[in-house]
C-alpha cells in the first residue's frame, strides 16, 4: 500500500535489486521534490540535529512498507540522484583544480553518467558477503570476514561517531574503523562486536585497504566515477564524486529562492494560485512556471518597444 498518490511521483529502481531486503522489494515510489521538502532541507536547526534528510525522505517516499533507516546507502543515493535530476536537471557544477594545467575553476558533469553498478558478486542467503584477508592470521588460521552492506542507519551512526571523535582528537578520522565495526557480522565466526573491534584495530594497513576495496566493489550502489573537463586546457579528469546528503545542494540562503518564487507565482497568477499550492507544487513545475512568466514578460516588453510612441 502507498500514501496519497495525488502528488506527482515516479518509480526509482534500487541498485540492490532488493536482494538484501526481507521483502525483496526492488523499487520505491518517490514523490517529486516540492517546496515542503526544500524548506525542511534548508533548515539550519534540522540539519544541525541531523533530522532534515530523514524528514524529507519520509515525506517523499510513498511506500508504506519502506523504513528509511533500513535502506541500503546505495538505494538511498539512487533516490537522491532521482530528486536532483528531476528538480534541477542533470547538469551539476563543481569546482576543480586541473592536475594538468594546475588552474582552478568551475566545470560541470552530467549526473545521468551516474548509473547503478552492476552486481558482480551475489550475497549468501543471509545477505552477507565473505572475504578472506590476504595476509592477516588469527591463531595461525586465515581470517574469514563476513559483512553486510551499509544501511542509511549505519551511515548516520558512523558519520556522527566520527564527528565526535574528530572533535576530541584534533581532526583525526576513524571512519574506516567505524565502518568495519558496523558492517562486519563475524570474523572466523566470532560475532561479539567488542572482539570484532579489537581484531579490526589490529588489522594491517594493506589488509585494511584490500578489504575496503572489496567492500566498495561488491556493495550495490551508484557508480560515482564521472568525467570532468577542464575549461582552461580541455583536459578530461576522471574523478570519484561521492553522493552525500549535501548532493541536492541546499543552503540556508536557498530558502529565499523558495519564498521569492512562491511570491512571483502568486503575484502574476492574479489570485489563481495561493502560497500553500506553490509549496506543494513539484519544484520542477514551480521553476518551469517561473521561467514561463519571465518569457511572457519579456515578450510583453519587446512588444511595447515596437509600438509607436503616441506621446504628443
Amino acid at each position: 500500500m502507498c500514501k496519497n498518490l495525488t502528488a506527482p511521483f515516479d518509480l526509482v529502481a534500487f541498485p540492490s535489486m532488493g536482494l538484501f531486503y526481507e521483502n525483496k522489494k526492488s523499487f520505491v515510489l518517490v514523490k517529486y521534490l516540492t517546496g515542503i521538502e526544500e524548506n525542511i532541507l534548508t533548515s539550519p536547526m534540522l540539519n544541525e540535529y541531523d533530522l532534515a534528510m530523514d524528514m524529507a525522505l519520509k515525506s517523499l517516499i510513498l511506500d508504506d512498507d519502506i523504513n528509511v533507516d533500513d535502506l541500503l546507502v546505495g538505494d538511498k543515493n539512487a533516490i537522491l540522484l532521482f530528486l536532483r535530476a528531476t528538480s534541477f536537471g542533470t547538469n551539476f557544477e563543481v569546482q576543480i583544480v586541473c592536475p594538468k594545467c594546475n588552474q582552478a575553476g568551475k566545470t560541470s558533469f552530467d549526473i545521468s553518467e551516474m548509473t547503478a553498478k552492476e552486481i558482480e558478486i551475489l550475497p549468501d542467503d543471509m545477505g552477507f558477503f565473505t572475504y578472506v584477508m590476504p595476509k592477516m592470521k588469527l591463531s595461525g588460521e586465515s581470517v574469514v570476514i563476513k559483512f553486510r552492506p551499509m544501511t542509511y542507519s549505519d551511515e548516520k551512526k558512523i558519520i556522527y561517531q566520527d564527528k565526535i571523535y574528530q572533535k576530541k582528537n584534533k581532526g583525526i578520522s576513524i571512519y574506516n574503523t567505524l565502518r568495519y565495526v558496523n558492517q562486519i557480522v563475524s570474523v572466523n565466526e566470532i560475532v561479539d562486536k567488542d572482539k570484532i573491534e579489537l581484531i579490526v584495530k589490529k588489522m594491517p594497513i594493506k589488509d585494511s585497504v584490500s578489504l575496503r576495496s572489496y567492500m566498495d566493489r561488491v556493495e550495490p550502489g551508484i557508480d560515482t566515477l564521472v568525467s570532468l573537463k577542464c575549461n582552461h586546457c580541455q583536459n578530461i579528469i576522471r574523478e570519484d564524486f561521492k553522493i552525500t546528503n549535501q548532493f541536492l545542494g541546499f543552503t540556508p540562503e536557498y530558502k529565499n529562492v523558495i519564498w521569492e518564487e512562491s511570491f512571483l507565482l502568486g503575484y502574476y497568477g492574479q489570485g489563481s494560485i495561493n502560497r500553500d499550492e506553490t509549496f506543494t507544487m513539484a519544484t520542477a513545475e514551480r521553476k518551469w512556471r517561473i521561467q514561463r512568466i519571465k518569457e511572457e514578460l519579456q515578450k510583453k516588453q519587446e512588444a511595447e518597444k515596437k509600438q509607436p510612441d503616441r506621446r504628443e
